[in-house]
């Protein structure tokens, strides 16, 4: 969802710079919301094995493939949000 608020927001972006915001500032925001995607990728696997059943010691394995995707994911990210 982060990489669709960031990819089709672009209009909202342009909008929030025409306000006075300026560069740096909007590519520390995009930043913000990529870290906290990220971070929210992880917390929900981390909840959805808990319901699951899944004891502490054993969620971590499962969750090595999802935050591994999600960390890539940012560091394709990265680039873009770095030149805007």
């Amino acid at each position: 969802m982060v990489s669709l608020l960031l990819g089709l927001g672009s209009t909202l972006f342009q909008a929030l710079g025409a306000v006075g915001i300026d560069a740096a500032a909007l590519a520390e925001l995009k930043g913000a919301l990529l870290f906290g995607g990220v971070v929210w990728s992880g917390y929900i696997g981390f909840k959805l094995l808990a319901r699951q059943g899944v004891p502490l010691r054993r969620r971590l394995f499962p969750l090595f493939p999802g935050v591994v995707g999600s960390l890539a994911v940012a560091a394709v990210w990265y680039p873009a949000i770095l030149a805007s």
